[in-house]
């Protein structure tokens, strides 16, 4: 598998939402890759929910759902952002 790249973007937002340093996103970002769900896997509203997240960002991103976080990779697998898999207010 290869091993994914964390930007200085992706390590400040882990920073700040999941609270974690760089060695540890790496560690979550390739368990994602590994054994995250992707988005083809995802049905209802919380797969309308992803795709309005993944529009975002440029096409052939990865965007894969892994623990109560959604991270989302660039095709080269860049780790753009981890985001929380949970919308504002709770529900989908």
């Amino acid at each position: 598998m290869d091993t994914p790249i964390i930007t200085h973007h992706a390590a400040q937002r882990a920073k700040e939402r999941m609270g974690l340093n760089r060695k540890a996103i790496l560690r979550q970002a390739k368990k994602a890759l590994m054994w995250g769900i992707k988005l083809s896997d995802v049905k209802g509203n919380f797969e309308r929910y992803l795709y309005r997240r993944n529009t975002r960002y440029e096409t052939g991103t990865k965007v894969r759902v892994y623990g109560e976080y959604v991270y989302i990779f660039s095709s080269d697998l860049i780790l753009i952002t981890p985001q929380s898999a949970s919308p504002p207010g709770g529900s989908f």
